[in-house]
């Protein structure tokens, strides 16, 4: 996975200014849509619960949780993830075998605005994260999710760590550790669908 790496880590340093404007209007729609499926998935009893967990556990932070309070960035992206998520209406990547808005955008706004970052910047890192998550997923094929993994949280991960890693101003080194991290921890299970889980 070497080259891999050292593929996400260059992917992370590129300027914003090769962005085509087409890969804007995608940020913007995409984040339009997470917001959306974050609004409908608000009264999902899983979102309800994690609300709880954040107000007993979280403490205040910077982050916004949808339509909601404000929590440390972690808690806050672990909230919006999952309420997103929780009726799977959210846009899906075929290529990358699941769904790139629901792993990237939590953890893009939860850290931009902690970093007291713009929207520009977060709908860049979002961009560059899902390119990433989409060639980790690419990688691991369909094979992978027919085994019973779930991409949007396995490759998913990957393209939240490069957008994290990007807002957070993370250099090469730093970035491969992030990288590493993430590897050894990501998961997902498709069992799990249908659940809460």
């Amino acid at each position: 996975m070497t080259y891999l790496t050292e593929e996400l880590i260059a992917l992370a340093g590129r300027s914003a200014d090769i962005i085509p404007s087409r890969a804007a209007l995608f940020a913007r729609l995409s984040l339009l849509d997470w917001m959306t499926c974050g609004i409908a998935g608000w009264n999902e009893p899983l979102a309800v619960k994690l609300r709880q967990l954040s107000e007993m556990e979280g403490g205040t932070g910077h982050s916004t949780i949808i339509a909601g309070s404000r929590a440390p960035a972690r808690m806050a992206a672990l909230v919006n993830g999952a309420t997103s998520h929780a009726l799977d209406y959210d846009d899906t990547h075929f290529a990358h075998v699941g769904h790139l808005s629901v792993g990237i955008y939590p953890a893009a706004l939860a850290i931009a605005e902690q970093q007291d970052l713009s929207a520009a910047e977060m709908m860049t890192a979002f961009l560059l994260g899902s390119e990433g998550a989409i060639r980790v997923g690419i990688k691991l094929g369909r094979a992978h999710y027919n085994l019973g993994f779930h991409q949007t949280a396995t490759a998913g991960a990957f393209g939240a760590t490069l957008a994290a890693g990007r807002l957070l101003g993370l250099g090469a080194v730093q970035m491969r550790h992030a990288l590493g991290l993430c590897g050894t921890r990501a998961s997902g299970m498709t069992s799990q669908f249908g659940s809460m889980g």
